[in-house]
Formats: structure tokens, sequence, C-alpha cells
């Protein structure tokens, strides 16, 4: 029979594609929905066009994490449940060969062969139509928060070529924050991996990086990242971070209060930026997934035609071949299962804390504590 010859990543870099994207979506949709319109001194040019904008991202976002996060969520498990069947089915192929193998001209069991062949098929095609569901909002989805966040850009940068702003200054504060979240996802990875080797809990939460608009008239500017897990909690006082602050306090101080709204206006459309760009990603594990499904099911279907095309001209040697396709078949959809049974995403939890840069791993602690832990679709979806 014709192979799909789609290949399975290993355990570790399947894993890390799916529970990775679905956490760094889970975290900047927590930024996303702790960012405000930024508080400020007096409006900027394009003002109204976009606060506008910024509601409607804020709605896209909020429809993006009820349609599809909770589906993101729950598709490994989907998947895991359809695994007994799905066995049960490739045994009883396998054994029908076998008794074929002995008796070639045993039609029954060539009937209920391809009987058996038919009810994988239609689990196959029961969960193709599940994830299609979610591969279809994703795509839904595909353009629509980019768009969103590109028109927020357009507008923030229409803004930003007014004369009376001071561009080097904003460069600097976007590089000063940009260099803050690395080193943020830096230190949260180091405690996410940890816990996820070890099948601990994870919590996410938020930090406040920078203050948007002139200070007297503060809002934050937030960054999601995992906060704590069952074994540790994240510290953000390292002397880079520390450093970090400073300069970025220094920055803001130094701006005029014009310049401040303008870089409040680019702060928040790059959150909006890094949102859109991370759904896309998470499209693409949903899709993968569908290609393992769809591979599978043209193998099974490739092994009936051979029956069929064969009709009673099959010998032991051909229904030999058959049979050892149902077992590279059964090894495909093992190697598959096991990959999914990595993607427990039960452990992902939320804590309602607010951090700041600077805090010490027993401050972040503290703060954890005082705060409320959730369901991370809970806490996504308030």
């Amino acid at each position: 029979m014709t192979r799909s010859n789609t290949a399975i990543p290993g355990g570790e870099v399947f894993r890390e594609n799916y529970v990775n994207n679905f956490i760094a979506v889970c975290n900047y949709i927590a930024a996303v929905n702790s960012t405000d319109l930024p508080a400020l001194r007096k409006p900027v040019a394009h003002w109204n066009e976009y606060s506008t904008a910024l509601i409607n991202a804020k709605q896209a976002a909020i429809e993006w994490t009820n349609q599809i996060a909770a589906n993101l969520k729950a598709l490994p498990h989907d998947l895991i449940e359809k695994n007994e069947g799905m066995l049960s089915v490739f045994n009883e192929a396998v054994e029908l060969c076998d008794q074929i193998i002995e008796d070639p001209t045993r039609k029954r069991l060539v009937t209920n062969l391809e009987d058996c062949i038919d009810d994988a098929t239609r689990n196959i095609n029961k969960m193709l139509k599940e994830l299609s569901h979610v591969l279809e909002l994703l795509k839904k989805y595909h353009d629509s928060l980019p768009n969103q966040a590109a028109e927020l850009t357009k507008i923030a940068n229409l803004a930003m070529a007014d004369k009376q702003v001071d561009q080097n200054k904003i460069a600097e504060l976007k590089q000063l924050i940009k260099n803050a979240n690395s080193e943020i996802n830096s230190l949260a990875a180091a405690i996410g991996g940890l816990s996820v080797a070890l099948a601990a809990s994870i919590a996410i939460s938020v930090i406040a990086v920078a203050a948007a608009g002139p200070f007297g008239m503060v809002t934050w500017i937030f960054t999601g990242a995992i906060i704590a897990t069952s074994i540790a909690f994240i510290a953000i006082d390292s002397q880079k971070i520390v450093t970090l602050k400073a300069k970025i306090k220094a920055n803001q101080e130094s701006m005029d209060d014009y310049t401040a709204d303008v870089a409040a206006l680019q702060n928040t459309a790059d959150i909006f930026d890094a949102l859109a760009k991370q759904a896309i990603q998470m499209e693409e594990c949903v899709q993968f997934i569908v290609d393992i499904w769809e591979a599978l099911g043209n193998d099974l279907n490739n092994i009936k035609q051979d029956i069929a095309k064969a009709g009673d001209n099959v010998g032991k040697k051909e229904w030999l071949e058959v049979k050892n396709s149902f077992i590279e078949a059964t090894a495909l959809w093992n190697t598959f299962i096991e990959k999914v049974a990595l993607l427990d995403l039960d452990n992902v939890q939320a804590n309602t804390s607010k951090l700041e840069l600077g805090m010490t791993e027993e401050q972040v602690k503290a703060a954890c504590e005082r705060g409320e832990t959730k369901d991370i679709i809970e806490y996504l979806t308030a």
C-alpha cells in the first residue's frame, strides 16, 4: 500500500511546540486583558481612532479566548479518549488478517476486515470533524487578530510621526521593555521547564514592566509569564532586571508628556502584535495534529482499496502485506498517542496577583498567596 510518510517529531519537540505555544498564548492574553486605554495627559493625534481600535482589538482577543482557548486545553484529552477504541479496531484487524492468512478463501473474514476498516475510518472522521472545528476557529481569527494589531500599530505610528515626538526616546524605551520581557521569559522558562519535567503545576500571571503615559496618570504595561510552580517561584530581582527597571524609569522620566503619551500607544500596540503572532503559531500546532489524523485515515483507505482491487487474487503473501500495513498503522497511532499524552494542560493554572520588576522570590510567593489561583480558562475569560 502507499504510505503517507507523515513524520512525527520526537516527544519533547511535539510537547514543547504545543504546550509552550498554549502557555505563550495564555501569557499574551493575560497581558492583553490587563491592558487598559493608556491614561494620557492630553489626547495625542489620532487618539479617537486609536481608542476605538484598542477596544476592537480587546474584543477580538476576548472572542478568541472564549471560542478557542478551552478547545485547545481539552484537545489532548479528546484525542486520548479515542485511544482504546482505535487500538481495539487495529488489534481486531490484525487478528482477522492472521485468520485470513491461514485460509484466504474465507470471504466472510474479508468482509469483517472491511467492516473493521470502516469502523476505524468512522472514528477518524469523527475526530477530524472535531479537530477541523478547532482549526476553523483558529483560521477564522488568523486574519482578525493580526488585522486588529496592525490597525493599532498603524495609528500609533501616525501619532509617532508628529514633530513634537522624541522618536529616539521611544525607540530606546521599546528596546528596554523588549529586553526586560526577554529576561522575564528566560527566568519563567527556567522554572517552567523544571516544572514540566517533574509534572508540577504551573501558574501564570502578569508582571508590570513599565508605566504607560505621564507619571501621575499611570497605566501599566504588563507581560504575562509563568510566575510560579508547585516547586518554585520566579525571582525578578536579578541585577540585570534591576538595572533594566532603573533604565526604563529614567527613560520615561526624561520624556516630555506628549512623547510619553505616544510611547504608551506604541507599547500597547506591541502587546497586541505579539498576541496575534503567537496565535498563528498555535494554529500551526493544531494543523499538524490534523495532518497526522488525515494521514492515518488515508493509510486505512489505501488498505481497503488494495483489498478491493485485488479481489479473489489475494494470496497469503499479499495478506501478510496487509497485516504488516495494519501493524505499521498501529505503530503510527501508538507513536502519536504517546506524544499526545505529554500534552496534559490541566496543570496550567493562573494567579490573580500582579507583580512588578524587582520583586524577590519571597515577595512573589507572598503576592501569589494573597492572590487567587484559578483554572487558566476561568482566569482568561473572567
